[in-house]
């Protein structure tokens, strides 16, 4: 009878250890102009693309076609960069640790003064994007993410690095400014997620959407916590089944 109930336990844990996983959850979505780790979301763009100013071509994440360079988002902070692909459609999978916050534009621009032009001329250019956009869009899991309008963060001018190969004329521009609608995901459940994220501006000729499958891991030290506590439970009936009745 003692083992009967044991074993009982033991496929109970075994469930209750699996529901996380298991479970479908809405993803968290942060606020537009939120503040993330001490960063304005316009602050995280600007971050965004000083790191992919910063590759050259041949390992850039934002020309990855299978998501090989994916893991090159995380940047060792909370936030782990989903690059955003260009013209057309472009399918990833790649892993996130569990704590990371997924940052992502549906459609954006930078702009880098260099020769002959002006830092007027960049913030011209990028804030006309925001009237010129005709649609968004973003899901997670298949479920869409509502008022994406509402997503659009400028960044602060900030100075980038082009290094050999790079995406653009190599050297050190100490002012650059972008515009565009951004998403901040909350950290992910562990387990697989589908994001789907994109745009179009038919005034500058643009169609872009990105497809990733992103497979969560939890960190080490969550798991442990995890088993830590289930071992718990499983200790707690174990003792009420040794009880006399």
């Amino acid at each position: 009878m003692l083992l009967t109930r044991l074993r009982s336990s033991a496929l109970i844990l075994g469930a209750l250890l699996l529901l996380p996983f298991a479970l479908p959850v809405r993803a968290g979505v942060v606020a537009p102009g939120a503040v993330v780790e001490g960063k304005t979301l316009g602050e995280w763009s600007a971050e965004y693309w000083k790191w992919a100013f910063s590759f050259p071509v041949a390992t850039n994440p934002l020309l990855d076609t299978t998501g090989e360079f994916a893991h090159l988002g995380d940047v060792g902070g909370p936030v782990f960069f989903v690059a955003a692909g260009g013209a057309g459609t472009v399918s990833r999978e790649f892993t996130v640790p569990g704590d990371r916050f997924l940052f992502f534009p549906m459609f954006t621009v930078a702009f880098y003064v260099g020769p002959g032009d002006t830092l007027a001329d960049a913030q011209q250019f990028v804030d006309g994007l925001f009237a010129t956009t005709t649609e968004l869009h973003a899901s997670v899991d298949g479920v869409p993410i509502p008022d994406l309008f509402s997503r659009w963060e400028v960044s602060p001018v900030f100075s980038l690095t082009i290094p050999p190969d790079g995406l653009g004329a190599p050297g050190v521009y100490t002012e650059a400014y972008s515009g565009g609608f951004w998403i901040m995901l909350q950290p992910l459940p562990a387990g697989q997620h589908t994001l789907v994220f994109g745009g179009d501006n038919p005034a500058i000729g643009f169609t872009t959407e990105t497809m990733a499958v992103v497979n969560v891991v939890p960190e080490p030290g969550s798991i442990g916590l995890m088993l830590l506590g289930g071992a718990g439970l499983l200790a707690a009936r174990i003792r009420r089944l040794k009880r006399p009745e």
